[in-house]
């Protein structure tokens, strides 16, 4: 993190209280996805702070394209019909990633890589989605309103064979 972070020029995101908690519970999963979250929230905020919105867009795509690469790898076996949805809900994530890279980039840099996000978005967009409307509930009294409506997505092997393939390509690409 200490090394990423001083080549996004991060360095002054995290404190060391952070980073020295990130080396005591290099063993304890749960820990580190909190301060994952925690390091992303800082780093997101400093950047946002200091007019860099590009690299905070482009941090965001890094682990949206790591988390379904890894999401992917699970879509056989048990509880794949499951992880199989969570994927094909992420259709419309991705016209909003795409949408948020374009809107921060300032010198045009990331042409290609919108491109290559496009294509992915083309493989999606072959996924059906539903949606069953029912009528909303309103608590007056708490001043809270319940959408009932359910969406769903049909996802084929074949839909996520083709989906999985483009984000190997773009991970390998991009992220290693």
């Amino acid at each position: 993190i200490e090394q990423l972070g001083a080549r996004l020029e991060l360095g002054n995101a995290f404190d060391k209280s952070l980073l020295d908690r990130f080396k005591e519970n290099m063993n304890n999963q749960d820990s580190l996805l909190r301060l994952s979250g925690e390091a992303f929230r800082a780093s997101d905020q400093y950047l946002k702070t200091n007019d860099r919105g590009d690299v905070s867009s482009l941090i965001l795509a890094g682990g949206w394209l790591g988390s379904l690469h890894i999401a992917l790898r699970h879509t056989e076996g048990k509880g794949s019909e499951k992880v199989a949805q969570r994927v094909g809900e992420q259709r419309r994530a991705l016209g909003d990633l795409i949408a948020l890279i374009e809107a921060n980039e300032r010198e045009k840099q990331c042409d290609a890589l919108c491109a290559d996000l496009r294509t992915l978005k083309q493989a999606f967009d072959a996924i059906k989605s539903t949606y069953q409307f029912e009528k909303p509930v309103t608590d007056v009294a708490a001043r809270t309103t319940f959408i009932n409506g359910a969406s769903s997505v049909t996802v084929t092997p074949e839909q996520l064979t083709a989906i999985a393939q483009q984000v190997e390509t773009l991970r390998t690409k991009y992220l290693i």
